[in-house]
């Protein structure tokens, strides 16, 4: 997915500790001299680009007040075990971002934004889109192969209001194909990622665009320590206590291409300890952590991408965090953008998410109060996911993969062309796959296989009676209930429970529902949902006790309606159904 390489191919070969003087010190043992000049330093040494390295080991403190430290385009930081990167205390900062990431842009009226069809059709269909009426210091920013990140501001974009599937596009990053520099005349073109429909040109609303960095990555067995110290800090960019997400960040990706974080150990993050925002080819894996500041304090989410995504890979995660260990939200509310929104979230920008693939995530001590899902998704109506991919998740959460809503930061309708879920067993209090209480959602297809639940009172999957909305084609495939311990247990919730979102057409198979508990069944229709289609497949239910319909594979109890269910190779205690 990605093509940096570790270390970047070339002549690059400097090691960062013989530039400067990078001091090894641990608390009073190290100077406030020593920690801003430790900073200093290592900003120059990232200047160079290229092929970075610190290999002795020892505890290097960085004081980041005035900001994180930012790595140019074309830059790979290489952390030697043994080797700590840590925040100073009262650096209230990320620790690293880029070097665009916090710059302000070019806006243009939506007027001189356009698109025309370079290659294809339909889904495949290539786009170029052109901004014109740049003067040529704007168009000169941004040369023939360099990378360009398109922000539209307010969530009605192209001619819509956001809300339908033609109204996405012009958003992301994308490499540019034409410059033309002509006075007041100027101009540039880019072309669209495919799969990304751009509506009605021109543009109803503004776009901006922004310098994009490309080819950035930290790697290495040694740690970065976000230092739990500064909990509850200012971040540099104006975030306060309680004003949401994200603040105190610890790495900070914006308006990028091809960035990689590979095989750090992270300690004690203050909010997001790996954030980012407009990134495209972005590869996280092979990282581990603990965030857990204090027994009073936790983190929130390990690492958290917001708006604009496109081309993603978070693999082999493992560790503990106070709230999600990986979480999606793709609207931020920039409150300029949407007055009366709530939230003013700096140096972020709403948008949607594509081919994302995260995998192989074991968070064994996550959220100790049981509150938050392990692997979760946030959205708006006006915002699209599409084409994301989960599979494995296991550890200990309120459920291993969370679909749900967040009022606070206008998030209250989860939009999803499709998903797939599967191989997900964790100790989860609520479900394996939860659509939380108070949700909507739009989705269009959702594909969920393999999820072992390990606890009686727990379903396998789990929309509750107050989340509404409407699921398209929900596919369920090999629901299981499974202890650790494999002790004969009374179980007391079904497999799977439809609640209250709408599903046009229901497929479960390859299931099996072995209960002890009169009436318990494996599919239950028991909320305020409409289902209109069902079909069962595969799937046998038995019971060791008594009573009529005791292993039955279907029920409906609930408020709406659900269409009869078409069985077939299914039984019921060895009757075919």
């Amino acid at each position: 997915m990605s093509s940096i390489g570790f270390p970047m191919p070339g002549s690059w070969a400097v090691d960062a500790t013989q530039v400067g003087a990078l001091v090894a010190g641990v608390g009073a043992a190290s100077s406030a001299v020593q920690k801003l000049q430790n900073t200093l330093n290592m900003q120059a040494t990232l200047n160079m680009g290229g092929d970075l390295r610190i290999v002795t080991p020892g505890i290097y403190e960085f004081d980041v007040s005035n900001g994180p430290m930012t790595f140019p385009s074309n830059t790979t930081l290489y952390i030697g075990a043994g080797v700590t990167l840590r925040v100073a205390n009262g650096s209230p900062s990320a620790l690293f971002t880029n070097s665009y990431a916090r710059s302000t842009g070019v806006t243009m009226a939506g007027a001189n934004v356009s698109y025309t069809v370079a290659a294809g059709s339909g889904w495949a269909t290539t786009y170029v889109v052109e901004v014109t009426n740049m003067t040529a210091a704007q168009a000169a920013l941004f040369p023939v192969n360099s990378w360009v990140s398109a922000v539209v501001l307010g969530h009605g974009l192209a001619g819509a209001a956001g809300t339908a599937l033609a109204g996405r596009g012009y958003r992301g990053v994308n490499r540019v194909v034409s410059q033309t520099i002509n006075g007041a005349s100027s101009s540039i073109q880019y072309l669209m990622q495919q799969n990304v429909y751009p509506g009605s040109a021109p543009s109803t609303n503004p776009v901006t665009l922004y310098q994009a960095n490309e080819n950035i990555a930290i790697w290495g067995p040694g740690t970065i320590d976000g230092n739990g110290a500064n909990a509850r800090q200012t971040f540099i960019d104006g975030f306060t206590p309680g004003s949401g997400n994200p603040q105190s960040v610890v790495l900070w990706w914006r308006h990028a291409y091809n960035v990689v974080v590979t095989g750090p150990y992270f300690l004690r993050g203050i909010t997001w300890t790996i954030g980012s925002n407009y990134v495209r080819n972005y590869t996280v894996r092979q990282c581990t952590c603990e965030l857990r500041a204090s027994p009073t304090f936790d983190s929130m989410d390990f690492i958290h991408l917001s708006g604009n995504h496109q081309t993603v890979l978070v693999e082999d995660i493992d560790g503990g965090s106070g709230d999600n260990a990986v979480g999606m939200t793709i609207d931020c509310t920039d409150a300029a953008a949407q007055p009366g929104n709530g939230f003013n979230f700096a140096y972020q920008s709403p948008g949607d998410m594509y081919d994302v693939t995260i995998r192989r995530i074991s968070a064994e001590a996550i959220c100790e109060d049981g509150s938050f899902g392990i692997v979760a998704m946030y959205g708006p109506e006006a915002y699209l996911y599409r084409n994301i991919s989960i599979n494995g998740v296991t550890g200990q959460g309120s459920s291993g993969v969370q679909l749900a809503n967040y009022a606070a930061t206008n998030q209250t309708k989860l939009t999803v062309d499709r998903l797939v879920i599967s191989n997900v067993r964790t100790f989860s209090g609520s479900a394996q796959v939860e659509l939380t209480a108070g949700a909507v959602f739009d989705i269009g297809e959702l594909s969920i296989d393999s999820l072992i639940t390990p606890r009686e009172d727990v379903p396998a999957y789990r929309a509750y009676d107050t989340a509404t909305g409407t699921i398209r084609s929900l596919l369920l495939r090999s629901l299981v209930h499974a202890p650790y311990d494999n002790v004969t247990y009374t179980r007391t919730a079904p497999l799977a429970r439809f609640g209250g979102v709408n599903i046009n057409a229901l497929n479960c198979a390859n299931s099996e529902n072995i209960v002890q508990a009169i009436n318990v069944r494996a599919f239950a229709a028991d909320g305020p949902g409409n289902i209109l289609k069902v079909g069962i497949q595969n799937s046998s239910g038995t019971s060791s006790g008594t009573g009529a319909g005791l292993a039955a594979l279907w029920a409906d109890t609930g408020a709406g309606t659900a269409a009869a269910p078409v069985y077939t190779n299914s039984s019921s205690n060895g009757t075919a159904l």
